[in-house]
Parts: structure tokens; sequence; C-alpha cells
């Protein structure tokens, strides 16, 4: 099944926002065996618009196009949309309704401006995806190439409000259209393993002819991505050769570490706590942006300076003197600290040079230190990490989580 996405916007191309709306789409396509073939990212042209639905509109099953569904001059995806596939617009009195309703809960005062009605215009036939979340409706064109008839789903670009509408309205819909068995995907982090090590131990995995691999490279490791013709099958996959790795890993279906942390340290009774230094709170940040963290994680401690290591993790002044806050000494002590200062079963703490100044000779841009106390045990690894600042941070975090995990009982 031909399934293909169209991503517009200028802030897209620009920059200035970060596309999530592939992600989530081909995550859940994928998910449900019936992945994305093809998706390209557009400004707010007409040209450019109407190039994209011309190409892929030629073999498509089903088109997504996202974005440009505003009432603002560059939100012109309806009016191309309608255009190229010959349905005139009209506006519809129900929407145009709601529409005001929705500018009437923000600006209670004052005439509504017309332009906001452009997102009543609806294109003869195109059926209306409610949006919970938004003025913006969703649409679903039937749209005709010679005699071939395809939906083409236009849905709003904010992704609070696309990921609902999608669940709800395009997901269903396309499942019902698909006729072949369906391609279903199993992912799985691996941690400690790069790319090439993680291909050469699949070379000698016996895998069915028919299995698809796919690998991406992340901080800590290598996600591994296996895709049968049968959804079974591609967990009894990954299953197997996750028996042929180094434990610990995560399970299969875990592709992000923090949610696999969780259901470890879960499934153990245990709670967990962190002290970071350079990182900032972002592995703190990673833990509680999955549901249900709070079961396990007490909190976090971000004492960046050398004071807060002091007053708050109860660093010994004279580590600090004779070893410097980026020491192995200073990571123990902040891990003993946090565990105490929390009351955790595990903690993690990480202090290091993220540059792109105070690196030296000794300890150059890059130099990261991680501990982790359980049990009143620490463990302690040093790392040098490459790249920009934000690059080392987020390599440092991951590293911290990675350790978590591991050492996890």
């Amino acid at each position: 099944m031909n399934i293909h996405l169209i991503l517009s916007g200028n802030e897209l191309l620009n920059g200035v926002q970060l596309d999530t709306n592939l992600r989530f789409i081909g995550g859940e396509l994928a998910a449900a065996g019936i992945p994305v073939r093809q998706a390209v990212t557009i400004g707010d042209s007409r040209p450019a618009m109407i190039d994209a639905l011309a190409a892929l509109s030629a073999d498509a099953d089903a088109l997504i196009v996202t974005g440009g569904l505003g009432s603002t001059d560059d939100d012109i995806t309806r009016q191309v949309a309608a255009e190229f596939f010959g349905m005139p617009l009209h506006r519809n009195d129900d929407l145009a309704r709601y529409v005001a309703y929705c500018y009437r809960t923000h600006h209670p005062d004052g005439p509504i401006p017309k332009a906001i009605f452009r997102q009543a215009e609806v294109p003869e036939g195109a059926r209306i995806l409610p949006n919970r979340n938004g003025s913006a409706a969703g649409l679903c064109l039937d749209a005709a190439i010679g005699d071939r008839h395809f939906p083409v789903f236009l849905l709003p670009g904010p992704p609070r409000e696309l990921e609902p509408l999608f669940r709800e309205c395009v997901l269903p819909e396309l499942l019902r259209l698909r006729r072949d068995p369906g391609l279903f995907r199993c992912g799985m982090l691996t941690l400690g393993i790069g790319e090439i090590e993680l291909q050469q131990r699949l070379a000698d995995f016996p895998l069915p002819p028919e299995t698809g691999i796919a690998y991406c490279a992340v901080p800590g490791g290598t996600r591994l991505f296996l895709t049968a013709p049968d959804r079974d099958a591609a967990v009894r996959q990954l299953t197997a050769f996750r028996a042929t790795l180094p434990a610990p890993q995560p399970e299969p279906g875990e592709t992000e570490l923090a949610p696999a942390l969780i259901r470890k340290l879960k499934a153990a009774g245990l709670t967990c706590g962190l002290a970071e230094s350079c990182t900032g709170g972002m592995a703190a940040a990673e833990i509680v942006a999955i549901p249900g963290s709070s079961a396990v994680f007490r909190g976090g401690i971000i004492c960046y300076h050398n004071d807060i290591k002091t007053s708050l993790l109860g660093v010994p002044p004279a580590v600090l003197e004779n070893h410097g806050a980026v020491s192995a000494a200073c990571a123990e002590a902040m891990a003993r600290g946090a565990a105490r200062q929390l009351g955790v079963d595990l903690a993690g703490a990480i202090t290091g040079i993220a540059g792109p100044d105070g690196g030296t000779g000794t300890k150059p841009v890059g130099t990261v230190f991680c501990a982790v106390a359980c049990g009143g045990n620490v463990t302690i690894e040093e790392q040098h990490f490459s790249g920009d600042r934000a690059a080392i941070r987020t390599r440092s975090a991951a590293h911290l989580l990675k350790m978590l995990f591991q050492l996890c009982p």
C-alpha cells in the first residue's frame, strides 16, 4: 500500500520549527503494518504544493498533507488541494459557527476577523474530520487521477491537534483500505553496541529471508528494527536475537532508554533520583517525560555551582579543592549525597566539561564523570565525548541513564 506524506510549512524548511509529525505518523503507520513509502517537506508555496501533489498522487493509495489549514495568507493547503483535484470550495455553516466559537473563547470582545472563516471553507464532496483541540478541522478528499480514486487527508500542523485527529479519523480508515497483509515492525534499543558491530552480530543470526533490517545510531547504543509480514514473528525474532547480546538489554518494543529504565525500576520495586551538574536536568527531563515515572522517580538536584554541590549534596570542600568538580571523587560524593538527600535506592550523578570553554590539558572539553550509587556501592565511569556543547550534554545524559539501567538490580 503506497502511503505518501507531504509536510508543509516555511517554518519547517528554515529551521524555526522542528517537525515531529513525520516521526509520529511514520511510527503509527509502521506499527500498524502500513509504513509510509515516501515523504516530502515543502514551503508555503503554491507551485511547491502543486509539484508535490502531482508527484505523489501518481501512485498513491492514500496521501496525507499536514499544515497550512489556518486563517493566514500562508495557509494555502486547502485552496491548492481543492484547485489541484478540481473541487470548488464552499463555506460550511456548521464549521463557520465552530470557528467563530473557537475565536470567541480567546477573544470575547470586538468583531470577528473575516480571515478566520477561511477555515470554514470545504472542498466540494470532502468530509470534515472534527478537530477537538483547535479551530482548523481536518478534511478528507475523495481524489481522482484518471479512473483511480484515493483519499487525501488534510491535517492541521500543530501536533496536539494532528495526533488525536490522526488516531481517531485517519488510521482506522487506512486500516480498512489495506488490501495486502502488511509489514510489521518491532524495534529495540541495544546498549553499548554500535551499528557495524550489530550488523556483524545479525549476519551470524538465522533470520528468515523476508525479514527487513534497519539500524539507527543513538547516544549509548543502536536502535534495531526488524520487519516481517507477521507482527508476532518480528517480536519472536527480536526476542531470540536479544538473548545473544550482552545483558542487560531493553526488551523488544523498547526503543527509548527512559521508559526501559522506568519499567525495570518498577519491576524491581526500586526508586531513583539524580544529581546533575553539566547536564542541568536533561536526564531527569527524559525520565519525567514518561507517564507513570512518578512511581519510581523521586526527584533531581541540579547542582551547577560548587556551593550547591556542597550545601545540598554534602560534597566535601576538600574533594573540590584537591580533585576539582569534574572528577571521579566529586561524582561519587554527588551520587552518595543524592541517595541520602532524596532517599532513593538508586542515585545517579553526573559532572563534566561541556565546553566550549573550561577544558584543560588533563581535562579537555568533553570530559565527563558519571556515578551510580546503589546499596552502599558506587560505580564511576569516566567518559570523553566529542562534539559541541549540546552534543556533549546529550551524550552525557544518555550515558548516565544507560548506567542506571545496567546497574539496576
